[in-house]
């Protein structure tokens, strides 16, 4: 389960039995989802409906505030959490970067998976001395 990044969820027993059972991995983790959400696509009602499963280890990306919920419904069962939750992802542009490369490393980054990773770059902090080539190769990468 996840906000927006990449969001994931691992060792379900069920799954498991899905896939032993002769299932393709992608069969198996959509029925997983059917029969853990009854149908229900997303938002606070499905992430009850998941959190109320019992998981081998949980990967949650997303906020605080829902990083605390997964980490006590966890906590009920004795599961095993990763957490990475929020914060900003900074791009420091020197005078010494390679500029052309700096501006396609920065949009690729930004833009893949239309910019929902957790290591997609927020904002970027580079010396006045080389602002504006910087902002001409962003717009020429974009």
């Amino acid at each position: 389960m996840g906000e927006g990044s990449s969001p994931g969820v691992s060792g379900c027993s069920r799954v498991r039995v899905g896939l032993e059972g002769g299932q393709g991995c992608v069969e198996g983790a959509q029925k997983l989802v059917h029969i853990a959400l009854g149908g229900n696509e997303g938002g606070r009602e499905a992430n009850a409906a998941l959190l109320a499963e019992r998981w081998d280890r949980i990967f949650f990306t997303g906020g605080a505030a829902t990083g605390r919920v997964v980490l006590r419904a966890a906590a009920e069962n004795l599961t095993p959490v990763t957490l990475e939750l929020g914060g900003k992802s900074p791009v420091i542009v020197d005078a010494t970067a390679d500029i052309p490369l700096a501006a396609r490393r920065i949009v690729a980054g930004k833009l893949l998976n239309c910019g929902q990773t957790c290591v997609a770059p927020d904002y970027i902090l580079c010396e006045r001395s080389v602002e504006p080539e910087l902002l001409d190769a962003l717009r020429r990468e974009i």
